[in-house]
């Protein structure tokens, strides 16, 4: 997915986030009643946000990481390089492992025919976002992957994981 895909996914994602918080508050202060559909339509909308936050995080290197071993490993350029390896290895293979639970949680969605109680929407429409947006985090973990094997053997060692030449 390009990023500017994502970004306009996210964007509009997250306006149109806000503008159903904005609904539910106004009718819940004015008509002190919930409107419960909206707490459905926005689980589905929370999904691909998140998931799609995620990716974008995972291509611009913003996602959480443990940058406890620069501190110890400051005169030890060629370790560090090994651990980036090593962290990009797992973070790929987490992301393998997610791609599979995520498609075995579709196609049960899909079998059971699970259905959210007031809007009867699928709940295979949520959980589709998984599917789609896992591999794309695990082509961008390879990608990192790659970079970091690839700095190591040239003997390029930077603070960042993504590969420079």
């Amino acid at each position: 997915m390009p990023l500017s895909l994502q970004r306009v996914v996210m964007v509009t994602l997250a306006v149109f986030l806000s503008f159903l918080v904005v609904i539910e508050v106004a009718v819940r202060y004015y008509v002190h009643q919930p409107i419960l559909w909206v707490e459905e339509l926005a689980l589905f909308l929370v999904f691909w946000f998140y998931f799609t936050g995620g990716v974008y995080a995972t291509y611009k290197r913003s996602h959480i990481t443990g940058g406890v071993l620069h501190m110890f490993l400051r005169n030890k350029p060629r370790a560090l390089g090994s651990f980036r390896i090593a962290a990009a290895l797992l973070s790929f293979g987490l992301c393998c492992l997610c791609i599979v639970l995520s498609y075995n949680l579709f196609t049960y969605s899909l079998k059971m025919d699970l259905r959210t109680i007031h809007l009867f929407l699928p709940v295979a429409y949520a959980r589709l976002s998984l599917l789609i947006t896992f591999p794309l985090m695990a082509f961008y973990f390879l990608v990192d992957l790659i970079g970091s094997i690839r700095n190591l053997v040239r003997g390029v060692y930077t603070t960042t994981t993504r590969s420079t030449q």
